[in-house]
């Protein structure tokens, strides 16, 4: 068993379902299907077209969790972006909560209005549309598989056993809270480790003699 720190290699493949990944164990081999995707390694975001086993007749894949690319975990929200393709997150940090973040599209429309130089007066307007990004934060229990928002009160309410550690984010001042609160998490992870078997050309190292 091998310490998960914040940017730990889990071992690549495709997770069925959440207990998989906790023991870093993928279940399908990415050598069995065929994977037409795109990942982004700058906004860690993978976009897939579709994933099917390769030596069957058997239908696209269905009920992934998630996987991992190059040692990235990246999971199923149920997403997909404008053109239909499945949007898989991967994990920014990886330990006892890890930590992920989507991108959201916000779309604002503002009435804009001409003037006349010289008297003033709006002679002719209009609305125009213009798109920005948010972004959303989450945070994944690696005990129970369950997702919530990244935010102060979510995050006291999985930490409440570390008094010392609550009672320096409740003091922290709204405008400090974004960067503050991550550091925070980053702390509690290493004061509470988790640990995955690790492998060795597809054995456990505990296997191995």
């Amino acid at each position: 068993m091998v310490l998960v720190t914040k940017n730990f290699k889990f071992k690549d493949g495709l997770y069925l379902n959440f207990e998989e990944f906790k023991i870093n164990t993928p279940s399908v081999s990415w050598d069995s299907v065929f994977a037409r995707l795109h990942s982004n390694p700058q906004n860690l975001i993978t976009l897939v077209d579709t994933i099917h086993f390769k030596n069957t007749d058997q239908e696209e894949l269905s009920g992934i969790w998630g996987f991992t690319l190059g040692g990235i975990p990246y999971i199923n929200l149920n997403q997909a972006n404008g053109a239909g393709l499945k949007k898989f997150i991967g994990l920014k940090v990886r330990g006892a909560i890890c930590y992920f973040t989507t991108e959201r599209k916000i779309a604002e429309t503002r009435l804009i209005k001409a003037y006349n130089p010289v008297t003033g007066i709006p002679f002719r307007e209009g609305e125009v549309t213009t798109q920005s990004t948010d972004i959303d934060k989450y945070m994944l229990s690696f005990d129970t598989g369950e997702i919530v928002a990244f935010n102060r009160e979510n995050f006291i309410s999985w930490i409440d056993s570390d008094s010392r550690l609550v009672k320096t984010i409740r003091s922290l001042d709204e405008n400090e809270i974004g960067e503050k609160l991550f550091k925070c998490l980053l702390i509690y992870d290493d004061r509470n480790p988790r640990y995955v078997p690790v492998y060795d050309r597809g054995r456990k190292v505990s296997e191995i003699d």
